[in-house]
């Protein structure tokens, strides 16, 4: 398959790679498999903040998931789009946290930032952690009052570092809530913690 550079408007950028994104879903899905990565598969890896605003990669492209169908990975896409992006100040005071459910959500956090735009199931985040099910479960209720308190520059004021997404509501799957963190945070969330992305 064949690839033309487009130019578009910064502003544009993101929902432009979205409708690319899904045509190729759509395209994959009536040949039955998918042909190598997408185009915008992971194209804002290691770019530069001013490379990402200037619009010259995404951030956040939905990975390729070969189990699911185009409404989810359609359902999936418009989550990371959406999802409003940490300040990186903020993320440097929460990656120095101590609070037990900060540090719980550090442990999903790094996870997740190795694969960015990789949704995750609770499940799948318990197994790939040391974190047992009833204290991930818990992580999410707790944390909302505790970034009203110490995060009130985070906008809306209950806003996760992590994309989250309803797997029986919203995705057509399991009964699960699935995770991500987009492309752009995760860069920021590796650069802090020291991390290296997955696979490199």
């Amino acid at each position: 398959m064949t690839y033309i550079p487009l130019m578009v408007h910064t502003d544009d950028f993101l929902d432009f790679a979205a409708t690319v994104r899904r045509r190729g879903l759509e395209r994959d899905s009536a040949s039955g498999q998918f042909q190598g990565e997408h185009p915008f598969t992971m194209a804002g890896a290691g770019r530069t903040d001013a490379e990402v605003q200037d619009g010259s990669g995404s951030t956040r492209a939905l990975q390729p998931w070969l189990a699911w169908n185009r409404e989810t990975c359609e359902a999936a896409q418009t989550a990371l789009i959406q999802h409003p992006a940490w300040p990186r100040e903020s993320l440097e005071r929460f990656a120095r946290s101590e609070y037990e459910t900060v540090e719980r959500w550090k442990l999903v956090m790094d996870h997740c930032a190795v694969e960015p735009n990789t949704f995750f199931s609770t499940s799948q985040v318990v197994e790939a952690t040391t974190l047992e099910l009833n204290q991930w479960r818990d992580a999410p209720r707790k944390l909302p009052n505790h970034l009203k308190k110490h995060y009130p520059e985070v906008v809306p004021l209950d806003s996760w570092p992590l994309v989250a997404v309803g797997g029986r509501e919203k995705l057509g799957l399991t009964h699960e809530v699935y995770w991500a963190m987009t492309g752009d945070v995760a860069e920021m969330w590796r650069d802090i913690r020291g991390l290296e992305l997955d696979g490199s």
